[in-house]
């Protein structure tokens, strides 16, 4: 009866599908062309810079924007890419994807997406309605003109139906290992990626896309040294969550929202560092002490990033096609899900004789709280600039992460007055048994009338400490650092190993599995 198989019969739908959007994108160019009678003039920008027009894209430029990372561009589809750029100011900032053929060598603008950054913070852009098997140039508009110019990015979209998909790996930079006259194998990768007669669809880069280490090390020293603050009396770091020696989640939970603890503990150090950290230099004046040397840790742990992704020919490759990413323990510290030191959950060092003979020390919390913060930081920094790359969902996780913490520290922070309002209650009660063993009436009155405002609040911590505590942890953070990824007509399935063995405990701060 003159059936066709349904497997070609779809084939030939996809392959027409294919032919007319080919079509439409010729007849666009052509009437892009048509319509472009004139350059567009330099005009003075907001912020004083110039504008510049790249291929067919009028971007307007602020002087005063400068590009720290990027582009690097991310997840490519046959009809959407993810491109990720930090600035150096707040700034309202645009990326175009432009596409210049035979009818319209110019250049036109087929796709654009524009998002306010926060200043040096890497922010993902999300390009929508491309066509399959394009090259395509990415520049962006609201940066200096110096940045428009050179920070340009490219990346061909896949096509589902190139027989060829052409996939690179890379693993292991350190580039502080690489000694003169050694052989730049950056420079190879550069020039390949950039080769337009066979596009390369992705390059998977396997671990180690920065060492960090270093960069670990001198945020451990700086939480290290200002928790040590506040437990030799300068009001930092351990507060009264140091001395919970239950030493459960419960203890966790206390250091987190021991908030008044850190209050004073920078001194002239800290004080002058709660700029340059966490929000690009320009911290709220309500941050506390504690958040203000985190946001200086994390924004050394984004240090290691700004140094190895401006590298030349590594920013080059970043740059001109699709890049997947899954970290390693390199990334953060060597063997950080096994040290022995950063071992959130066990005693260890030093503090370990004490801890075994004495309990839970005061030391011991104080390490403790250390490691599973810089683990969560360190997490964190790897979710704006590699896991952002493939998943769209990655600021919203952030925002629930913040939400989840300010109810772990509500939690805490209920737990804390309930003590406080426990004691007072005992030294009511003691007071009023000594008063009436006196005969002293109005000593015991006075004691009674404490002792009943002391159990009415009793009552009312006791319910808001249930109900900050019933808060449970979002499904989303608890999910596994997994992505499957379609190029052309392969399928890559990223299994991360390394981020499954690292968990968010109801402190909302990470420890190993």
């Amino acid at each position: 009866m003159g059936n066709v198989p349904s497997g070609e019969g779809f084939d030939r739908v996809d392959a027409l599908k294919h032919q007319l959007s080919s079509l439409e994108q010729k007849l666009a160019s052509i009437e892009a062309q048509h319509q472009r009678t004139a350059v567009w003039p330099s005009q003075g920008g907001e912020g004083g810079g110039n504008d510049v027009q790249i291929c067919g894209a009028h971007l307007r430029c602020r002087r005063d924007v400068r590009v720290v990372v990027g582009p690097v561009i991310g997840k490519v589809t046959g009809a959407t890419a993810t491109v990720l750029l930090e600035v150096s100011d707040d700034a309202e900032v645009t990326c175009f994807a432009c596409l210049a053929d035979a009818n319209c060598p110019e250049g036109r603008v087929v796709a654009s997406c524009t998002r306010r950054l926060r200043a040096r913070r890497p922010h993902a852009f999300h390009l929508a309605d491309l066509s399959p098997g394009e090259r395509y140039l990415v520049c962006f508009g609201g940066v200096s003109r110096a940045d428009a110019e050179t920070r340009v990015g490219q990346f061909t979209s896949h096509d589902l139906h190139d027989p060829t998909t052409r996939v690179l790996a890379v693993s292991l930079d350190r580039p502080e290992q690489l000694l003169r006259g050694q052989p730049n194998q950056w420079r190879a990768l550069a020039e390949r990626v950039k080769s337009t007669t066979e596009p390369v669809a992705a390059v998977l880069h396997l671990g180690c896309q920065v060492y960090g280490a270093p960069y670990f090390e001198d945020a451990w020293l700086l939480l290290r040294r200002f928790h040590a603050q506040g437990a030799n009396g300068g009001g930092g770091g351990g507060g009264e969550g140091e001395g919970d020696e239950e030493g459960d989640e419960e203890g966790d939970e206390a250091e987190e929202g021991d908030e008044e603890g850190f209050g004073a503990g920078l001194g002239a150090d800290g004080g002058g560092g709660a700029g340059g950290g966490g929000g690009g230099g320009k911290e709220p004046k309500h941050v506390s002490a504690r958040e203000a040397v985190e946001a200086r840790a994390r924004e050394r742990l984004r240090d290691a990033y700004r140094f190895s992704w401006n590298l030349p020919y590594t920013r080059d490759v970043l740059a001109s096609c699709c890049n997947l990413m899954l970290w390693s323990d390199a990334d953060v510290y060597p063997g950080f899900t096994i040290a022995q030191e950063l071992r959130g959950d066990q005693d260890f060092g030093e503090w370990s004789d004490l801890a075994a003979a004495g309990g839970h020390t005061a030391a011991w919390q104080r390490e403790r709280h250390v490691a599973r913060t810089l683990l969560r930081l360190s997490v964190q920094v790897y979710r704006e600039y590699q896991r952002q790359l493939w998943d769209p969902h990655t600021e919203s996780l952030a925002a629930l992460e913040e939400e989840f913490a300010g109810a772990v520290a509500e939690s805490a922070a209920a737990r804390e007055a309930c003590d406080t309002k426990e004691r007072e209650l005992s030294l009511a009660e003691r007071e009023l048994e000594r008063a009436r063993e006196r005969g002293e009436e109005d000593v015991a009155a006075r004691a009674a009338r404490l002792l009943r405002h002391c159990k009415k609040d009793m009552a009312a911590l006791v319910k808001r400490r249930a109900a900050a505590e019933s808060v449970e942890l979002p499904p989303a953070l608890a999910g596994r650092e997994t992505a499957f990824v379609l190029l052309g007509g392969v399928g890559v399935l990223l299994l991360d190993m390394r981020g499954n063995r690292v968990q968010v405990r109801r402190s909302s701060t990470y420890s190993r599995r």
